[in-house]
């Protein structure tokens, strides 16, 4: 099993293909992950990674463990990239990026961590085993359009909190959801937010 770390000087704005590597680490100090970082043939000049051109093919990255220093996760960070199973996720992350996970068909067992505020447009569109029973924490206040389409395995999710906003169709092509928790005395809110789900919303019992 090979490993690279991502040095706090590289500040993993894209990332090379080394057909060898299958786990990156991140270092403490790392503070984002830029748009389109694992979703692009890059080049390395002076210690600094660049983006050069979009490949969705042959990588051999499976998991991922990126530190509590990283706060953002930019747009299409990880989009398309069919290999990567486990991301151990910062537990100070605030935001998630357009199309931030996308596409990644492969990627079980997502959390999303209790610092979260924002989770934009199809973050985590396609991303088909990424979660069967889905927790979206109290701190966030925007969910975008689209962000947990196509999630097919999703049975079923639980709002800690009130979401200031919430974008259309989040739960699109989720087939298999059958149930939303949501807090106490917000129902009426979330219907309105979801009406194309407010027949499977129901009202949390002091258990949850």
């Amino acid at each position: 099993m090979q490993r690279h770390q991502a040095s706090e000087t590289e500040k993993v704005n894209g990332y090379h293909r080394f057909g060898w590597v299958d786990i990156i680490r991140f270092q403490q100090g790392v503070i984002a992950i830029a748009k389109y970082a694992f979703n692009w043939h890059c080049y390395r000049s002076g210690g600094i990674l660049y983006i050069n051109n979009r490949y969705t093919y042959e990588k051999n990255i499976t998991k991922l463990l990126i530190p509590d220093s990283v706060i953002a996760i930019g747009s299409e960070a990880f989009s398309d990239n069919t290999a990567i199973k486990n991301i151990i996720v910062s537990h100070k992350l605030e935001y998630i990026g357009q199309k931030a996970f996308s596409g990644c068909t492969k990627m079980m067992d997502f959390n999303i961590p209790s610092t979260v505020k924002y989770i934009e447009t199809e973050a985590f569109d396609g991303c088909w085993n990424a979660f069967k029973e889905l927790t979206i924490p109290a701190s966030v206040r925007h969910i975008g359009s689209h962000a947990f389409k196509g999630c097919i395995t999703l049975e079923k999710v639980i709002f800690s909190g009130p979401v200031d906003k919430i974008g259309s169709g989040i739960f699109e092509s989720c087939d298999k959801l059958s149930e939303i928790v949501v807090p106490k005395n917000c129902i009426e809110q979330f219907r309105e937010q979801l009406p194309f789900c407010s027949g499977i919303i129901t009202e949390a019992s002091v258990e949850e």
